[in-house]
């Protein structure tokens, strides 16, 4: 944070998907409350499984209530839209009107789409309290975004997929230790930040300075 100009003024923002863990050492690393965002890809691979099953919900719903058929078709997108411009209140009580109006339903179609429904209902509920333990970390987004603020994780997410999980894998022929993993990383993020040359003249001073001389005389 001090190489990238963090002062005790500077204001910080931890972007994180609800968990105490990061904030919490960026809060005792600057000796202050730091704003907390919930990050946007966490909220809306939570709505994914939800938006997919709407269809097949709806299919049961369909003969006996339709009105609730239309409404799970129909007015389910509009969360995400809710969500995403900051209207956190009735996104919330769309899904509130969700879960209570095909809570009968579910009970009364049972087998195997009765199942499906209430694993439907169950996501709804889960993203519902996940919403409402983090109110205070929720932002408009789109705001955010058309102002080139950063909203979501997934390039890290990405890159941590990328490099971490597929040698942590237990069915990858060369396996990472969790030691060897931590050792590695922390190149990794040299490497990503620039920094790896410097790092490495702390114990070899004249590190790639010849290299670097010769691109110098070039320019």
């Amino acid at each position: 944070m001090l190489a990238n100009g963090w002062t005790n003024e500077t204001k910080v923002i931890v972007l994180a998907d609800g968990a105490d863990g990061l904030k919490n050492l960026v809060k005792a690393a600057v000796n202050s409350e730091p704003r907390s965002i919930l990050d946007w890809f966490h909220i809306s691979m939570r709505l994914r499984p939800i938006e997919q099953m709407a269809a097949k919900v709806a299919g049961a719903l369909e003969n006996d209530e339709p009105d609730m058929a239309t409404f799970v078709t129909q007015r389910l997108p509009n969360i995400r839209h809710q969500m995403w411009n900051g209207q956190w209140h009735p996104a919330i009580a769309r899904m509130k009107i969700i879960y209570q109006g095909t809570a009968e339903a579910t009970t009364r179609i049972g087998g195997a789409i009765g199942e499906h429904m209430q694993r439907f209902r169950k996501h709804i509920r889960d993203l519902r309290d996940y919403l409402v333990n983090n109110q205070n970390s929720l932002t408009d987004y789109a705001y955010a975004y058309r102002n080139g603020l950063r909203i979501s994780s997934a390039p890290a997410e990405s890159g941590m997929s990328h490099v971490v999980n597929q040698r942590m894998g237990k069915r990858q022929p060369m396996c990472w230790t969790a030691e060897g993993a931590h050792l590695l990383l922390q190149v990794r993020c040299a490497v990503l930040d620039g920094k790896l040359d410097a790092l490495f003249r702390e114990w070899y001073p004249r590190f790639r300075l010849k290299s670097l001389a010769v691109q110098m005389r070039a320019l």
